[in-house]
C-alpha cells in the first residue's frame, strides 16, 4: 500500500498546527496560574504577618500582665512584713 506524500504532508501540517496551539494555550494558562499563585502568596504572607503581629502583641500583653501581678505581689509582701 503506497502512501500519498501530499496526504502525509497535510496530516503533519495539521498536527503541527494543533500541537503549536496546544503549547501556546498551555503556556498562557501556566502564566495565568503563576500570576495567581504569586498574588495568593502575597495575600497569604500579609495574613501571616498580621497573625504573627497579633500573637506578638498578645505575648507582650501577657508579659506586662505578669509583671504587674509580680509588682502587686511584692507590695503585698512588703506590706505584710511592715505589719509584722
Amino acid at each position: 500500500m503506497a502512501l500519498d506524500a501530499e496526504h502525509t504532508r497535510r496530516v503533519v501540517q495539521f498536527l503541527t498546527d494543533v500541537l503549536a496551539n496546544a503549547a501556546q494555550l498551555a503556556a498562557t494558562a501556566a502564566g495565568r496560574v503563576l500570576w495567581l499563585v504569586a498574588d495568593v502568596d502575597a495575600r497569604q504572607l500579609r495574613r501571616q504577618r498580621r497573625t504573627l503581629g497579633r500573637v506578638a502583641r498578645h505575648i507582650a500583653f501577657c508579659r506586662r500582665l505578669k509583671r504587674l501581678q509580680l509588682q502587686l505581689d511584692r507590695r503585698d509582701i512588703a506590706s505584710d512584713r511592715f505589719i509584722q
